[in-house]
């Protein structure tokens, strides 16, 4: 949290942090198994720790992927979620391939 915090005394009304900057982004090769044990909810602890930054400092926060997610139905996904300056939770992105990326980010 010390980058949002650094970024929020810069003036910052929006942060965005890239795809995986918490983990190892997973390869093709990575089967199901292979993300289970890092997968999370959202909302869940993960992100709730990133919206209650986002309440104290008054920012917009894009998490890119932090960690894979376990949808309700059991699937993984490669989620990105926006937070805005109050914590809520204003919207998430899912990719359904969480090995796959754009392609600038090949």
């Amino acid at each position: 949290m010390r980058l949002l915090e650094t970024r929020a005394s810069d003036g910052a009304r929006i942060v965005c942090f890239a795809d995986y900057f918490l983990t190892a982004t997973p390869t093709k090769d990575t089967r199901k198994t292979g993300v289970e044990h890092i997968a999370g909810p959202i909302p869940g602890p993960t992100i709730e720790t990133f919206a209650e930054a986002a309440r104290r400092l008054n920012l917009y926060v894009v998490a890119g992927t932090i960690l894979p997610e376990i949808g309700e139905d059991q699937k993984i996904y490669s989620p990105s979620a926006f937070r805005g300056p109050d914590g809520t939770l204003l919207g998430k992105v899912r990719k359904t391939h969480p090995e796959k990326h754009p392609p600038c980010m090949n």
